[in-house]
């Protein structure tokens, strides 16, 4: 179960350089490293090409790439188009629009098994991949007051949501802004560890995440991981 739902965000959320409404600035590079902080695990490299084209690429510790993802802001900055590709184990996923309220989600597990595919109806509150990000500084006011919000979030190889609560906790550091992930329903709850964001609080720029990760290594299994990002000196 913990498979299917492994959330990242370079998953949850490939960052944005900037607001959803600006021009993006520069590359982020984000590094996964195992809980105790001593291992690196991968790298992602993000390059927006324009406003609404994000690419993303995926590196062994050794630098050798492994994974791309391409996404697509055109239609939405909360529900995007998206591709990634990981050549660890042939897992693929697609989510493509297909008119203005139907999304057509493909998944292959790996290089071994067929494709497989699902036409979804758009939710209300519905998020897909990178999307997250969009939809958290998009609230940013809301989840600051003390509210939580209640997101269907797409869930590629089961072709379906699943409603994920966000909630503001208290950080270590006065400077930044953090948010606690968990499943909304009680019974995934007790069985998925939640995901920890850490934004800078001037910047609204996602610093830190800790959780289960989007990338399968190469038997499909998902890493708990603590990925730390840098961004361009402006």
């Amino acid at each position: 179960m913990t498979r299917w739902i492994a959330l990242s965000f370079c998953l949850l959320l490939p960052l944005m350089v900037c607001q959803a409404n600006a021009e993006p600035s520069g590359s982020v590079t984000g590094r996964a490293y195992d809980l105790d902080g001593d291992g690196l695990l991968y790298t992602e490299e993000h390059l927006y090409p324009s406003q609404y084209q994000h690419m993303v690429t995926y590196r062994e510790a050794s630098g050798e790439v492994f994974a791309k993802k391409r996404l697509d802001y055109s239609h939405s900055f909360t529900v995007p188009d998206f591709r990634q590709e990981n050549a660890r184990n042939g897992e693929v996923i697609e989510v493509v629009r297909t008119d203005s309220d139907k999304l057509e989600v493909t998944y292959q597990a790996n290089d071994k098994q067929n494709p497989k595919q699902k036409r979804l109806a758009i939710e209300s509150l519905m998020v897909v991949d990178a999307g997250f990000d969009h939809f958290v500084r998009e609230h940013w006011e809301t989840l600051r007051n003390g509210r939580s919000l209640t997101i269907a979030y797409l869930a590629p190889s089961r072709r379906q949501t699943v409603a994920l609560r966000i909630n503001e906790v208290q950080c270590s550091s006065s400077s930044d802004v953090c948010f606690n992930i968990a499943p909304d329903a009680w019974l995934l709850g007790l069985v998925l560890e939640p995901i920890f964001l850490a934004y800078e609080g001037d910047t609204k720029r996602l610093r830190r995440f800790k959780g289960r990760g989007n990338i399968a290594d190469k038997y499909g299994d998902y890493q708990t991981v603590d990925i730390r990002y840098e961004y361009p000196i402006e």
